[in-house]
C-alpha cells in the first residue's frame, strides 16, 4: 500500500516472499523430526525384577561382610601386637629358659651363656612364630652344643630346651692362654689364664705344634690326638690326679711321638701314643699295668720325684737328671 514504509520482500517465481519459504523449510524441518522425538519420548521402562535385586544384595553383603572382615581381623591384630610391645619389658623379667637335664660338668657361666643366647632369639613375644626355630639355629652354632633336640615354649614365658652338649676333656696349653677342648679335639669357646686351670679342673696337654682352629671344629694335627687318646686309656685310674700335663712335643729317634707324663716332682716316660705301638714296646694295657703297680707300691707314679720310663722292656726308675728337674719345675700344673 502506498505511504506504507515496511519494506518490500522479494519474491519468488511462486509470488511468495523469501520470509514465507525461510519459515516454511523451517516448519517442514520440525516436521521431519517431530516422529523421532515422540518415539524417544514412548520408551517404556523395564518392569523391576525383585529376584534380580534380591540377588545385587546378597552379593553386596558378602562384600561388605568379608571387608569387615578384613578389617576387623586387622584391627585385633593391631590390639595384639600393642599388647604385646606394652608388655614385652613384664615378659622379660619373667622369661626363665631352661636346659633341661643339664650335665653336671656344665659350670655356671657356660650355663647363663646358653641361656641368655635362648632369650634373645627367642624373645618375648609368643606370638612370632619363628622365634623358637631361630633359638634352635642359633644354639645349634654353638660349639658348647652337640644336637638340639627341641626348643619349646610354655606359659608365663618359660621356655624348655632339651640338647646335647660336648663335655670338655682336657686344656690345650697355647702361648696365648689355654683352649678348652672335647672328645676328639673339638675346640670349644673360651679363652684361659693359666691361673684358671683349678677352675677348670681338667689335665693339661702341652707341646702341641699347631694353632686352633674355627669353634666347633677338630683342632688339627697328630700330636693332640695322641695325647687325648692317652688320657682316655687312663680316665679310670686313681692316680689321675699325680699327672699335671701331657707332653706330646718329644720325639723318638725316628720322629716319633713320645709322650710324657709330667707330675709335680717326676716325670713318667709312656713312649708312643696308644694305637701305635710297635713289637719293640709293650702294649698299652701292658704299660698301664705297670704304671699302677708303681703307684701302689710307692705311692705316686713318680716312684718319689724320680723319673719312671715304662717303654721298654721292663719298668726303670732313674733320678731325674738337672735337665729333668728344671722341667718337671716349671711343667704346667691342674687339679681335678
Amino acid at each position: 500500500m502506498i505511504g506504507d514504509d515496511s519494506p518490500l520482500l522479494p519474491m519468488d517465481h511462486t509470488g511468495t516472499g523469501v520470509q514465507d519459504g525461510f519459515m516454511g523449510w523451517f516448519l517442514s524441518k520440525n516436521k521431519r523430526r517431530g516422529p523421532a522425538s515422540r518415539s524417544r519420548q514412548t520408551v517404556k521402562p523395564k518392569p523391576w525384577d525383585s529376584r534380580r535385586t534380591l540377588k545385587n544384595l546378597k552379593r553386596l553383603g558378602g562384600v561388605v561382610g568379608v571387608l569387615g572382615l578384613l578389617a576387623g581381623w586387622q584391627g585385633l591384630e593391631r590390639y595384639l601386637s600393642s599388647e604385646v610391645v606394652t608388655r614385652q619389658a613384664t615378659w622379660a623379667d619373667a622369661v626363665q629358659v631352661t636346659l633341661v637335664d643339664a650335665p653336671a660338668w656344665m659350670n655356671q657361666m657356660v650355663h647363663q651363656d646358653l641361656c641368655h643366647l635362648v632369650a634373645d632369639q627367642a624373645g618375648c613375644n609368643p606370638l612370632d612364630q619363628n622365634s623358637l626355630q631361630r633359638a634352635a639355629a642359633f644354639l645349634s652354632k654353638s660349639a658348647w652344643v652337640e644336637q638340639v633336640d627341641h626348643v619349646r615354649r610354655f606359659n608365663r614365658g618359660r621356655i624348655a630346651v632339651v640338647a646335647q652338649y660336648r663335655q670338655p676333656v682336657a686344656v690345650v696349653e697355647r702361648p696365648d692362654g689355654d683352649r678348652l677342648v672335647g672328645a676328639g679335639g673339638v675346640l670349644l669357646p673360651g679363652l684361659y689364664m693359666r691361673h684358671q686351670r683349678p677352675e677348670l679342673g681338667l689335665p693339661v696337654i702341652a707341646g702341641v705344634a699347631t694353632a686352633p682352629q674355627q669353634e666347633g671344629g677338630v683342632w688339627p694335627g697328630s700330636d693332640l690326638q695322641a695325647g687325648l687318646r692317652l688320657l682316655s686309656l687312663l680316665g679310670d685310674q686313681p692316680y689321675l690326679d699325680q699327672i699335671r700335663c701331657v707332653r706330646v712335643d718329644q720325639r723318638d729317634q725316628r720322629g716319633r711321638i713320645h709322650l710324657v707324663l709330667r707330675t709335680d716332682h717326676g716325670m713318667v716316660r709312656w713312649g708312643l701314643p696308644p694305637g701305635m705301638d710297635q713289637v719293640v714296646e709293650p702294649d698299652p694295657v701292658t704299660k698301664k699295668r705297670w704304671l699302677a703297680d708303681v703307684y701302689r707300691q710307692r705311692g705316686s707314679i713318680d716312684a718319689g720325684g724320680k723319673m719312671v720310663d715304662i717303654h721298654g722292656a721292663a719298668v726303670f726308675v732313674y733320678p731325674l737328671t738337672a735337665d729333668d728337674a728344671q722341667l718337671s719345675q716349671t711343667a704346667s700344673t691342674w687339679s681335678w
